[in-house]
């Protein structure tokens, strides 16, 4: 079966099932490895377009793998600044994301997965009481 999507407005999240994430749900990931610091905006832009079009192709990847399906097309990554989410909320979309990204064998060796680790640490150290916790515990 062949199926060709036109944009990922019409992409509807059904519980249990495979599908393709959102837009929005990956900018809030790549949203989350913003560097305030980066003095040009404009390349830190790029960097972070990038990652979220590489999240958007693993995931076409394995909805395809998945379904035995084969979506065509280019599903544009589009990069916007989205507001804040709780360190909590990111960590869920991160397992969202890899729930429905994951299903070839090689997803743990992919440039996907390598960036979903990256906003899992960074976000990890943003837990409350985290700073505080112990590095070693005897």
């Amino acid at each position: 079966m062949t199926q060709r999507l036109h944009d990922q407005e019409s992409i509807r999240y059904v519980p249990d099932a495979v599908y393709l994430v959102g837009n929005k749900h990956i900018n809030v990931l790549v949203n989350s490895l913003f560097d305030e610091t980066e003095e040009d905006i404009e390349i830190e832009v790029e960097r972070l377009t990038e990652f979220g079009q590489i999240l958007t192709d693993e995931n076409l990847r394995s909805y395809n793998y998945r379904c035995n399906d084969e979506v065509t097309g280019i599903l544009p990554f589009v990069f916007t600044r989205e507001e804040p989410v709780s360190p909590a909320q990111i960590l869920k979309a991160c397992y969202c994301y890899e729930g429905q990204s994951s299903g070839l064998p090689d997803y743990n060796k992919s440039k996907a997965a390598n960036i979903i680790r990256a906003i899992r640490a960074r976000v990890t150290r943003r837990l409350e009481g985290y700073e505080e916790a112990k590095w070693h515990i005897e």
